[in-house]
């Protein structure tokens, strides 16, 4: 079971890196990866990631593009 805790920090960590730069869904899920948040709690901050943000993809043939909201838009958002 995802702890409530893990899945805001892991919604936030993805929130944050998508302020920097536009990422595709695979470099996001590494990079969360690498903070070592479990597999759920990075599959459920993908899932939010899309329902939230602009799903439209920039030049990725794959539709695999991920891209956020600012830091107005969301930094509050999973509070």
């Amino acid at each position: 079971m995802l702890d409530l805790e893990e899945r805001n920090r892991a919604r936030k960590k993805a929130m944050r890196l998508l302020e920097h730069m536009d990422r595709t869904e695979k470099g996001l899920t590494d990079k969360l990866r690498q903070a070592e948040f479990s597999p759920e709690a990075v599959e459920d901050a993908i899932a939010y990631v899309k329902s939230y943000g602009n799903q439209e993809p920039s030049e990725d043939p794959l539709g695999t593009s991920v891209k956020g909201c600012g830091p107005s838009d969301c930094l509050g958002c999973l509070e």
